[in-house]
């Protein structure tokens, strides 16, 4: 977090005393102004000082003449420079106290030894073409029409933060109960935990990680690297899930995974593991997962992240072959205000839908997310998905009507939305999407089968505590 505190020139108060002085003889006289002249600001923990004139948002000046500026009283802080792993950006300039203007609470960091966060998350979603089965098409998460509740959401933490030097030892475990748990579930662990229709408990996390100077490495079982949307709903701007993280990545692995700082600002990953969303191999083979990523600052980062490895055929599982999927990253801030995220994801598999039939999908997407104030965000997502031979995006869910179908073709998604934060723990997340589908055979994704297109409209709540 950026912490401002003020430094005032001694020969800039003495002026302003003295003016104050004078107007008490003559109230007609010029006050003079307190200006601030630097900022010392905490940039990627450490404490530079910097002219008051580059520091974002900074007031011209916000002292009446002839008093001395106070840390306690008048240090703002700035919502949008939470650390990674803290609370999420909220926006807007804080005023003293830890709440931005409108009554928005800032986030708080805790260096508590045991980090424990709970949410719930939950929402409804409405279809005009009000399908039988009740199921969107192939959308996951809000897949059904009507509300449920996606997240009930436990993790307990202790980061293995050394600060880039020495040993540190560290772990984590999540625990999620909702109907968002079904898509998120490992080969081999939650399937046999669960026997409900969409209810389910999963366990999307559990590892041992150890730091040692530069280089962190963790066991265990982990989310993906891969992509830019995440299960766990507060890291996402939007309810809905694009195609590309449904059906083009997987969600965890159970493995090993390092990561090594390389310089301030590159970061290089590597490890091997089981496979996608394995708790127990369903071959003897290991798959890697790596890549590079890079924060330049500004609000510039990139990541290019890769998995390779034997994987299942769709329509015989009992067939293994290469998979490989890689997946571009790039996030851009524009101002104060705007980012810019580009994403590409690429993938293929030798025998991926069948025998003799390997696999292809790529995509693209886009999002520009703008905060309009400490509590009101808007964004828009543009989605190109092309599951070129059919073997990936298929109906999910017990009782989905498309369940067996083969969807080759380009699939788009246009989805607008608000989050709206009245504190740091409550988010509102109103949207519109539309779908539509171009395909290469008679198979149709929407409304049971029997429509290209849909529109949905969706909003959920989360509360964090």
């Amino acid at each position: 977090m950026k912490v401002i505190r003020w430094e005032t020139a001694a020969l800039s108060l003495a002026v302003a005393l003295l003016g104050a002085r004078a107007g008490l003889a003559d109230e007609t006289a010029e006050q003079p102004t307190v200006r601030f002249t630097s900022a010392e600001v905490y940039v990627a923990g450490k404490l530079t000082t910097q002219p008051w004139e580059t520091v974002p948002g900074a007031p011209t000046e916000v002292l009446p003449p002839g008093i001395t500026p106070s840390p306690e009283q008048f240090a703002p802080y700035y919502a949008d420079s939470c650390p990674a792993g803290g609370c999420p950006t909220t926006g807007g300039i804080a005023q003293p106290g830890g709440t931005c203007p409108g009554g928005c609470d800032l986030c708080s960091q805790s260096s508590r030894f045991l980090d424990v966060g709970f949410w719930v998350a939950g929402g409804a979603t409405l279809n005009p073409d009000d399908p039988v089965s009740n199921y969107n098409g192939p959308l996951t998460f809000n897949d059904r029409v009507g509300g449920q509740l996606n997240q009930l959401y436990l993790y307990l933490a202790h980061e293995a933060d050394n600060d880039g030097c020495g040993l540190a030892v560290g772990g984590r475990v999540d625990l999620m109960y909702g109907t968002d748990a079904r898509f998120s579930q490992a080969l081999g662990l939650e399937d046999n935990w669960n026997n409900r229709r969409f209810y389910h408990l999963a366990m999307p996390q559990l590892y041992a990680e150890v730091a040692l100077n530069n280089l962190r490495v963790k066991m265990g079982h982990y989310y993906t690297i891969l992509g830019y949307e995440s299960v766990m709903a507060p890291q996402n701007f939007f309810y809905s899930h694009a195609y590309t993280m449904q059906y083009g990545e997987p969600f965890t692995h159970t493995g090993m995974l390092a990561s090594y700082d390389a310089t301030q600002t590159l970061t290089l990953h590597g490890g091997f593991d089981r496979g996608w969303d394995n708790w127990e191999d369903n071959n003897d083979d290991l798959s890697f997962l790596g890549g590079i990523s890079w924060d330049g600052g500004c609000g510039s980062t990139a990541a290019f992240t890769v998995t390779l490895g034997d994987e299942a055929s769709r329509l015989e599982p009992i067939i293994h072959d290469d998979r490989y999927v890689h997946s571009l990253v790039i996030s851009q801030k524009l101002d104060d205000r705007t980012t810019y995220v580009f994403q590409h994801d690429l993938g293929h598999q030798n025998h991926g839908l069948a025998p003799g039939q390997d696999a292809e999908w790529y995509g693209i997407n886009q999002y520009l997310l703008y905060r309009m104030n400490c509590c009101w965000s808007a964004g828009a997502r543009f989605e190109w998905f092309r599951d070129d031979d059919g073997g990936r995006v298929r109906g999910l869910g017990e009782g989905n009507p498309i369940a067996d179908e083969q969807f080759a073709g380009n699939f788009y998604a246009l989805s607008l939305g608000m989050n709206y934060r009245p504190t740091d723990r409550i988010t509102f997340r109103p949207e519109v999407r539309y779908d539509w589908f171009v395909g290469n055979g008679t198979a149709l994704p929407f409304n049971d089968g029997t429509k290209d297109e849909q529109f949905t409209a969706a909003m959920d709540a989360i509360w964090k505590y």
